[in-house]
């Protein structure tokens, strides 16, 4: 049986047999502690740098979707790349950029294909949004013609993009109303068009020819303006909900109130089988317009 003494020899054996190889001075590089040491030429751990296993930069064997960038490429995130998530690396190796069809930093808007500056109401080459004064004339304006125009003595156009007469109460030609204010959520819009869902103005004024008074008009609203889909799930059953519960609110069936803050009922496509009466099916195969099989 070897003691602690018969070993120390072997052990002082290797200690001096590795100061005899190894120069004086220089330690073992060590590949992946994403140092680059001496005989490294790179060390894995470095974003967006094309490393192999053994710490050699990687030549025509890289690839977009590697997390390196090498070649052609101007960015590479791997896994991250992203043709949705805003201001990553797209698919192609490419920086985010106007027009690639994704919102990113600093944009207001972007369709891709669709950014134009002659189309109205699109969201424009620059990915900014449409506005009065653009020099295109807008579904919520009379006239436009841009910035150094509009609003200039003589001009035929407004600086709030309306006709020159529009705002005196009078229906001059051009206009399809008048009510003598600049307003734009009184029912006629400060370019002296009717106020309608979809213009970006909620419309307050509730005249018999209007289903429901406007709630909001924008990206959050539901599509006839009757609800703001962003405060649904604030707990509190605002204009337009049927309910609200909060977290509670789900679309799992016998649920009170579901996710779009209204009442389960009938027609929502979820079989709520303890309603009174019992659903039996709610949109889906052979189901009639009572949630009953034939």
């Amino acid at each position: 049986m070897r003691t602690h003494a018969d070993v120390r020899p072997v052990l002082l054996g290797v200690v001096l047999l590795a100061a005899v190889l190894l120069p004086a001075g220089e330690a073992r590089a060590l590949c992946g502690n994403q140092i680059v040491e001496p005989g490294e030429e790179c060390d894995r751990g470095w974003v967006n740098d094309c490393c192999t296993d053994d710490c050699r930069i990687a030549g025509e064997d890289s690839f977009c979707g590697d997390g390196c960038v090498g070649g052609i490429e101007e960015c590479d995130e791997g896994t991250r790349n992203s043709d949705e998530a805003p201001d990553r690396c797209r698919s192609d190796c490419t920086p985010p950029r106007c027009g690639d069809g994704v919102t990113d930093a600093g944009e207001q808007c972007d369709d891709g294909p669709k950014n134009s500056d002659i189309v109205p109401d699109a969201c424009r080459p620059s990915c900014e949004l449409p506005r009065c004064g653009d020099g295109l004339r807008d579904s919520a304006e009379m006239c436009d013609l841009g910035d150094e125009e509009n609003g200039q003595p003589g001009s035929a156009c407004s600086a709030a993009c309306a006709l020159a007469g529009c705002g005196n109460g009078t229906l001059d030609t051009g206009e399809v109303c008048d009510d003598h204010n600049p307003d734009s959520d009184d029912g006629c819009l400060g370019t002296c068009i009717p106020n309608t869902c979809g213009d970006g103005f909620a419309n307050r004024d509730v005249t018999p020819d209007l289903l429901i008074e406007e709630v909001c008009d924008g990206a959050s609203c539901r599509y006839d303006c009757g609800q703001d889909l962003a405060r649904c799930g604030d707990g509190v059953t605002q204009q337009g909900e049927g309910c609200d519960l909060g977290a509670a609110n789900s679309n799992q069936p016998n649920a009170a109130c579901r996710v779009d803050c209204q009442p389960a009922r009938c027609g929502d496509g979820v079989v709520d089988d303890l309603a009174d009466p019992p659903e039996e099916c709610d949109r889906s195969g052979l189901c009639l317009a009572d949630c009953r099989r034939p």
